[in-house]
């Protein structure tokens, strides 16, 4: 597998009983494996399993 850099950023906002948090994942939307293997049938088959792309998620927090 070739070397691949993720950039990931998080942060978290309070003010009062609401709590905002944020993560933003892969900025860059690197395209990378995560696992891989080889076997041998009928000739040698390479197999990876891909890394997820950019993804994001909110949350929104209110204590009572």
């Amino acid at each position: 597998n070739p070397a691949y850099l993720l950039l990931d950023l998080s942060g978290r906002l309070s003010k009062g009983p609401v709590t905002i948090s944020f993560a933003l994942n892969n900025i860059l939307n690197t395209l990378y494996s995560t696992y891989g293997y080889d076997y041998e049938w009928e000739g040698l088959q390479t197999v990876f399993w891909p890394g997820a792309t950019r993804n994001g998620m909110v949350e929104l927090s209110v204590s009572l």
